[in-house]
């Protein structure tokens, strides 16, 4: 079996190619150098999808619920100073401490910095369909780097994919 069966999300379907493959005669280490190609190809596609369509559409999209989250937050984190605020004013007949201002001065400065930068950094998101090819070819680099380290394959002993796969180009050599 091909050493990339074992990747996340698309394993399955790399199990289901090499069986079909290996139905051909091909030797392991020409179809998983073809897996590789396929893997990465298919990678770079999907990665200049996400930088150019999907990343744009959800930063923007996503504005409007983050303003409106952090405004809950604000409303949530104002009453305790409400509450002391009231228990002062009806119960004292006093001003509330200055720090109960000095708190709720805090979340209101706090929550209205967070929604000016959700306002700013989502719509920012589509600067990654400016994005150079090569720097996708580096997070998959990357990506497939962490994942080889990562993940272990078949057998008694934890061995690498590729080092896997550098070996049955020695074993399948007559």
């Amino acid at each position: 079996m091909t050493p990339f069966a074992g990747l996340p999300l698309v394993g399955g379907l790399v199990g289901l190619l090499d069986t079909a493959i290996a139905q051909l005669a091909f030797p392991l280490w020409l179809r998983s150098t073809l897996e590789f190609v396929l893997l990465a190809v298919l990678g770079y596609v999907l990665l200049r999808f996400l930088t150019r369509q999907v990343l744009p559409w959800v930063g923007s999209l996503l504005v409007t619920p983050v303003v409106w989250l952090v405004d809950a937050v604000r409303v949530v984190l104002l009453l305790p100073d409400l509450a002391v605020a009231r228990l002062a004013r009806r119960t004292f007949d006093r001003m509330p401490p200055e720090i109960v201002y000095a708190y709720g001065s805090v979340v209101m400065a706090a929550t209205d910095g967070v929604q000016e930068l959700a306002r700013k950094a989502l719509p920012a998101l589509a600067i990654t369909r400016r994005a150079h090819g090569l720097l996708l070819v580096g997070l998959l680099v990357v990506g497939f780097l962490v994942w080889n380290n990562a993940e272990c394959g078949a057998g008694p002993e934890c061995v690498p994919p590729v080092t896997q796969w550098t070996t049955s180009f020695t074993t399948s050599q007559p």
